[in-house]
């Protein structure tokens, strides 16, 4: 896999065509298994915290053991796993060495710790989302090489993490649990040209070379399609476009 920015990612191949094709979330989770798979990772775990759907506290998704998944939601860890303790406070994709040290946890996050390693969950990168109305929610990957190979995935590729992270959290609420019949917003030609571009890496600066208009113009843009796709940041509003087939990168 080509690695470097967003457009590197695998929407060639199909990627997200085959997320949006899902007719179902466990489907939409297969397809996120075998991503996963291909990026070289061992297992994934999708959580969200007061989810975007008013009957729902929180979600999970993940190929984790089930001995260790029934412990971790029989004891609550949820609410003090120090790894998403420090996705509360990121935006980018982060690798687990970079949380607390150890002798700052507390002594149940020291459990933690220990009962994941034993499980066969010792490294990984996390890539927070955050959502328009306040809902969080992580997507995570775990790793069975070296720290250092880890880590190099994530630097270079903390652009594709983010936009996959993002897409399959607007597909999954978007398709499968949000109220049905609710018109797509109507971006404008601009807006949807200008969205499009970013979904292929490009900067706002870059944005306005290819279009012959002014870097302020185009953040201008990019700040009206936010508003009415509800999103929180460009890559977020780019995940919810593809999803409502308002642009194809």
């Amino acid at each position: 896999m080509c690695f470097g920015c967003v457009g590197c990612m695998d929407i060639a191949s199909g990627t997200f065509d085959e997320m949006l094709a899902c007719d179902s979330a466990s489907a939409l989770e297969g397809k996120l298994a075998d991503f996963c798979s291909s990026l070289g990772f061992g297992g994934y775990s999708y959580l969200s915290f007061y989810p975007p759907f008013p009957d729902m506290r929180s979600y999970y998704a993940t190929n984790y053991p089930d001995y260790w998944l029934q412990r971790y939601v029989e004891k609550n860890y949820i609410f003090c796993d120090p790894v998403l303790v420090k996705a509360r406070t990121r935006r980018m994709p982060f690798s687990w060495d970079e949380t607390t040290s150890y002798n700052q946890l507390s002594k149940k996050q020291k459990r933690i710790c220990g009962e994941g390693s034993d499980a066969g969950i010792e490294r990984g990168v996390s890539v927070p989302i955050n959502g328009p109305n306040g809902e969080f929610s992580c997507l995570t990957f775990s790793f069975d090489g070296l720290t250092s190979e880890m880590n190099e995935i994530r630097k270079v590729g903390a652009a594709d993490l983010i936009l996959l992270g993002n897409f399959y959290h607007n597909v999954l609420w978007d398709k499968f649990f949000s109220s049905k019949g609710e018109p797509s917003p109507a971006l404008t030609e601009r807006e949807a040209d200008i969205l499009t571009w970013v979904a292929r890496g490009k900067s706002s600066w870059d944005i306005s070379v290819i279009l012959g208009i002014s870097e302020d113009g185009v953040k201008f843009h990019i700040r009206n399609a936010c508003r009415k796709l509800g999103a929180s940041s460009r890559v977020y509003a780019v995940t919810k476009a593809i999803t409502m087939h308002l642009i194809r990168p």
